[in-house]
């Protein structure tokens, strides 16, 4: 173990604080940055009418844990629009994942009738 300054100590590659906060390493903040990014890249494709792009921009920063990109899904799926197939099984298994994060699915169904948890 290796004591830095300010209260901090340093253990493998992860800096934990005397408090037992763990603070993001820059590889960890890098893919934070570059989740928010394809979200964001997400947002401007379906703004400008290319779901299919967007789809595919929230499920890569979905897959890497991004919760509203996780909770867009959930909603195109559940929604099914713009050449984009209705799937109440994936959008159920996107809200799932957003609610395990503790992001609020608002006066959105949990249950689908018709599909096995």
């Amino acid at each position: 173990m290796k004591y830095l300054p300010s209260g901090l100590i340093a253990v493998g590659i992860l800096a934990v604080s005397v408090f037992g906060e763990a603070l993001a390493t820059p590889a960890a903040t890098t893919r934070l940055r570059e989740n928010e990014a394809r979200y964001q890249e997400g947002l401007n494709l379906e703004r400008r009418g290319d779901l299919r792009a967007a789809v595919d921009a929230y499920r890569e920063a979905a897959d890497s844990g991004h919760g509203m990109a996780q909770r867009k899904l959930g909603d195109i799926y559940g929604t099914g629009k713009d050449g984009v197939e209705r799937d109440y099984e994936s959008s159920l298994r996107w809200y799932t994942r957003t609610r395990d994060q503790g992001i609020d699915i608002p006066n959105k169904p949990f249950v689908y009738s018709g599909v096995r948890r």
